[in-house]
């Protein structure tokens, strides 16, 4: 990771670490529609995309991904609802 001025540049191998991180927090907190979330990371910032059933469900997992370490913003494309066949 290098710095220059206030912002991160990463590499791709950082980025792929930096979404099994996030993988790997959002298991530990055994709830299974969780794991079915796709993660995404560029420079630090992670998209999480998906469809979950609540509301609150969409709020944990936001802000377990916000609390990852490397984690600069998170951009979230989180649908509320039943699964789209």
């Amino acid at each position: 990771m290098n710095v220059q001025g206030k912002f991160l540049y990463f590499d791709a191998a950082q980025d792929r670490e930096l979404e099994n991180r996030v993988r790997r927090f959002l298991a530990g907190l055994h709830r299974h529609r969780l794991l079915k979330l796709e993660i995404e990371a560029k420079n630090g910032e992670v998209t999480v995309s998906g469809v979950l059933d609540t509301f609150y469900e969409k709020q944990i997992a936001l802000s377990s991904c916000r609390r990852v370490a490397g984690v600069v913003t998170v951009n979230e494309k989180i649908e509320v609802g039943p699964p789209i066949a």
